[in-house]
Parts: C-alpha cells; sequence; structure tokens
C-alpha cells in the first residue's frame, strides 16, 4: 500500500504559468512521486509538457484527475451495472423505465437480482440494452430464471424517446442506451445530430484512459474507488436515497403533458411492437424455460384518475395486443395500476407516478407475495 509522506499543496494554474521558473523549481525540489491535475481539460496538455520538460516528471507520474474519473465512472447504467462482481452471475433481471428504476427494490428479491431499468427508456432502448448484456456480458446471464418488464403503461408502444423533448436527458443524464441514437436526427427539439451528441458526451467522459492511468487512480484514491463500487455500481443507490414525499401542490399542478397518451403513432407503435417481440425471443433463447413478467406499476391515485379518460382509449388495444403475445411466448401480465394499498397513499411517492423508498420497498413486498409464486 502507499504511504503519503507528504504533499506540496495545491498549486493554482495560474502560479505555474505566471511564475513558472520559481513554481516548477519547487515542484521539481519537492521530489514527487505523482502529480495530479484538477484543472480544465484545455489547460492539461500545456501544463504536462511543463512537468516534463522542466521538472523532469515521468509521464505516467502526471495523474488527469477528471479525465481518469469521468473515463473510469461515467457511461450507460449497464455498462457500469456489468462491472460489479454482484451482478457477473444473474438470477433475475428488472426492466423497463423510471417507475421500476426507482419502484422495485433489487436487494430484497432472495436471489441475485440486477435492475437495469432506465428513467425514459422505450421499448427498443430495453430490447437494445438487453441485447447489448447478451453480447458483452454473456456468462452474466447464463442462469437467469426470470425477467421483471415494468411496461410502463398502455401508451408504451407510443413512446420513442429519441424523439422526445427529453432525449439529450435520457442520453446524457439518466445514463441511457447510447450506442444507438434510434430516430435522435430526426428530432425537431435539437439542431445537432447524435453523432455529434454521442461526440460531445464521450469526450466530456474523456473515455480512453490508459491501465496505467487507471492504476494511478486506485492508488491515489482508493477511497472514491470504493465509493463508487458500492453507490453506482449499485442498482438500489437511487431508490434507497429517494426519502421526499410528494406534496398536495405538485400533484395537483400534474399535467398529462405529453403528446403519446393523445395522439397515436403507427410506426412508433409498429416499430416498439417488433422490438418487444425481439425481446421476448432473446429471453426464449437464453432459457426456454425463462418466467417472464409484464407488469404495469401504480402511480399515485390522483393521477390514475387523471390519466382515465386517455386510458379506457389506450388500455383495449394494448392488452389485447399483449395476450396475442402471451398465447405465443407464455408470459404473465401484472396489471397493477389500481393497485390501491400503494396508490391511495401519497406518502409512498416523491412524485405523481414515481415510488419513494417507502413506497417502492412496500411495493416490492407485495410484488413479491403476490407476483412471484
Amino acid at each position: 500500500m502507499m504511504e503519503i509522506h507528504g504533499t506540496l499543496g495545491e498549486i493554482s494554474v495560474e502560479e505555474i504559468l505566471g511564475d513558472a521558473n520559481s513554481t516548477l523549481e519547487e515542484i521539481k525540489n519537492f521530489g514527487a512521486d505523482y502529480v495530479v491535475l484538477e484543472m480544465r481539460k484545455e489547460m492539461v496538455s500545456l501544463v504536462t509538457e511543463l512537468l516534463v520538460q522542466n521538472c523532469q516528471i515521468e509521464l505516467k507520474r502526471i495523474v488527469d484527475f477528471y479525465k481518469i474519473y469521468y473515463g473510469m465512472f461515467t457511461g450507460p447504467k449497464i455498462q457500469k451495472l456489468m462491472k460489479n462482481p454482484k451482478y457477473h452471475y444473474i438470477k433475475g433481471i428488472i426492466m423497463g423505465l423510471s417507475h421500476a428504476e426507482t419502484g422495485l427494490v433489487s436487494s430484497m428479491f432472495p436471489e441475485s437480482v440486477c435492475n437495469i431499468a432506465t428513467g425514459g427508456q422505450d421499448i427498443y432502448d430495453n430490447w437494445k440494452s438487453l441485447e447489448w448484456v447478451r453480447e458483452h456480458h454473456k456468462n452474466n446471464l447464463k442462469d437467469l430464471e426470470y425477467v421483471i418488464f415494468d411496461m410502463y403503461d398502455y401508451s408504451y408502444f407510443n413512446v420513442d424517446t429519441s424523439l422526445g423533448k427529453n432525449a439529450v436527458n435520457y442520453y446524457v443524464n439518466w445514463d441511457g442506451y447510447l450506442w444507438d441514437g434510434h430516430h435522435f436526427d430526426d428530432n425537431k427539439n435539437f439542431n445537432y445530430s447524435f453523432a455529434q451528441l454521442r461526440q460531445i458526451i464521450e469526450t466530456q467522459n474523456n473515455n480512453g484512459i490508459t491501465l496505467q492511468e487507471q492504476e494511478n487512480f486506485k492508488l491515489l484514491f482508493p477511497q472514491i474507488l470504493r465509493n463508487f463500487l458500492h453507490e453506482q455500481l449499485d442498482d438500489d443507490f437511487k431508490v434507497k436515497n429517494i426519502t421526499k414525499v410528494v406534496t398536495e401542490q405538485e400533484l395537483e399542478a400534474y399535467e398529462i403533458g405529453t403528446s403519446v397518451v393523445k395522439k397515436l403513432f403507427n410506426e412508433t407503435q409498429k416499430e416498439n411492437k417488433e422490438a418487444f417481440e425481439r425481446i421476448l425471443i432473446l429471453l426464449k433463447e437464453l432459457n426456454p424455460n425463462m418466467r417472464i413478467k409484464i407488469v404495469l406499476m401504480p402511480r399515485t391515485a390522483y393521477v390514475e384518475k387523471k390519466m382515465e379518460p386517455y386510458d379506457k382509449v389506450s388500455r383495449t388495444e394494448y392488452m389485447e395486443y399483449l395476450e396475442q403475445m402471451q398465447e405465443k411466448y407464455s408470459f404473465e401480465i401484472f396489471d397493477l395500476k389500481s393497485l390501491e394499498e400503494i396508490s391511495t397513499h401519497q406518502e409512498y411517492y416523491y412524485a405523481g407516478e414515481h415510488l419513494n423508498r417507502n413506497g417502492a420497498e412496500r411495493f416490492t413486498k407485495y410484488f413479491l407475495e403476490n407476483c412471484m409464486e
């Protein structure tokens, strides 16, 4: 284990550039084993060059903190989760979008369960995410016995996140599937292409760090690494930290502002139904006896009541399609939207549609007792 015998302290970029000779001489005389740079990336090359040339510090001893930190610890949710050893052998998978991401607590299941549900994720990207796991981490799935698929609402086949207003949030802030922009280039809300967006994200994340850089970071910042493994690589991290309770004012302000419940998008419906069937085929290929559980989770009773006029229109077609697929692929359907022992308890929610920690634990308990037999 490395022992820190002393540090030179913080030296600003301005000090290095403003009084280069004396500051660089001080660094050189100190005899540091490592120099950690915490600065804007446009300054890193210049300062690195000065340290190598004027202080004779080996390049491998210069640590670009932000480059390595973001390179090691960012990326799509599924990529991060698959780095965690506890998900190397999975008995169950939870997939879907934010309802399941914050509403089902995987650690409450008796087996090893990984929750790959991601906020804003449509059916197409659920298929792509599952396919990515099979392609890159197939051994993790060799013992997979069941999948719980949060199918959002009766309008889910009408959802294409890549065309919506939250597309950039999904890719950038919600750790969505980043290797396929789907129809983002046709999204009229943004004036740049998916290729440009991905380049920005990957540049910001500083991908392409070397093994030497990773080892240096682990050596110098073991606590950061431990915290990351404990938090960011844990699928329950988000739900465990949501304790907020939705207020009356927030519920009253809730608006059904999305066009997916008000307008039918035929091409999107067709594409999502194809993606849904691909998911079912993929799961049956992994395990012919795979137990597949389709679940619609309860929102607050207030929101469910507000949705009733739209649900009446879409529910019949949605359920008829699922039942057709059910005959072909054999899966269970749990429509729990009207589960009043959850939905009538405002204290179980942090927003009109999303459970908080208390609600997630209670819903998971209900699900385990009533839907996992």
